[in-house]
């Protein structure tokens, strides 16, 4: 006996009530294949990173069973006849965490600052200096000048702080670039 995890898609087309007795069904077709009892979770409803069948959204479902490798050919054809799944994948997992564990590690990511590290530590790095910034009104400033402004200019940057970002946030705020691109149609 291997452990394995189902991840399928429903089409977020359907409404909670429907979404059910789908799960349902899919819950009975391992259970009657493998014999043993399937560990049901909801992911929730979610965008999909690219249409299906013209659908942005689906409802994420996974099952976690324990079964012979043999059915797992079985499942999958069975599962594949269902025209409600939008998606179906099953994976070996060890016994240890699953797809949720990697999920949630995945969610805490932290925007970092979008700086290269330097070659070398030691190194003091030189700001930059723009022409514009030695040309003024066709007239050229002596290099003293330039440097005292370039200086004056580095100690007048403030540091930021990276922020930390929920994907919910960054959803949301890509459903109304996307409303308001279609709307302007």
């Amino acid at each position: 006996m291997k452990y394995y995890e189902l991840l399928f898609i429903l089409p977020g087309t359907l409404g909670e009530d429907e979404v059910v007795p789908i799960v349902k069904s899919v819950k009975d077709i391992v259970e009657k294949a493998t014999g043993k009892d399937a560990k049901m979770q909801d992911l929730g409803k979610s965008r999909i990173a690219y249409p299906m069948n013209h659908i942005r959204y689906g409802y994420f479902q996974l099952c976690q069973f324990e079964s012979e490798p043999e059915n797992i050919l079985d499942i999958n054809n069975k599962l594949r006849l269902m025209s409600d799944l939008l998606r179906v994948n099953i994976n070996k997992r060890d016994t240890a965490g699953g797809i949720v564990e990697k999920v949630s590690a995945i969610s805490d990511v932290t925007v970092r600052d979008n700086k290269f590290p330097s070659r070398s530590t030691a190194e003091e790095k030189r700001p930059e200096v723009k022409r514009s910034e030695h040309i003024e009104a066709g007239h050229q400033i002596d290099k003293k000048q330039a440097k005292s402004k370039v200086k004056t200019e580095s100690k007048v940057k403030t540091e930021t702080k990276a922020e930390n970002i929920k994907m919910e946030d960054i959803d949301k705020k890509l459903d109304e670039l996307l409303e308001t691109n279609i709307a302007d149609v």
